[in-house]
């Protein structure tokens, strides 16, 4: 997460002060993703945070549980 919230910062950077017009396109388009991806991260940890407050360290167990059903969906893909 420190090299998004770099990249964020260095792609607001050159939007603000006198961007490269040629390179402002692909700058936008980085910064929207990369922020984006920032913002999801974010969601993550008050969902965790707001489960923990909630539950406490049973929250625990809902990652247990979608570790589980990755493993075994990805076994059923590679074996069918």
């Amino acid at each position: 997460m420190t090299g998004n919230t770099t990249q964020a910062t260095i792609d607001a950077v050159d939007l603000l002060v006198a961007p490269e017009p040629e390179k402002v396109p692909q700058t936008r388009a980085r910064f929207a993703r990369v922020a984006l991806s920032i913002v999801y991260f974010a969601a993550g940890c008050a969902a965790s945070a707001a489960l923990f407050w909630l539950v406490g360290f049973w929250c625990l167990a809902l990652a247990v549980a979608v570790g589980m059903a990755a493993a075994i969906m990805r076994i059923e893909t590679a074996g069918g």
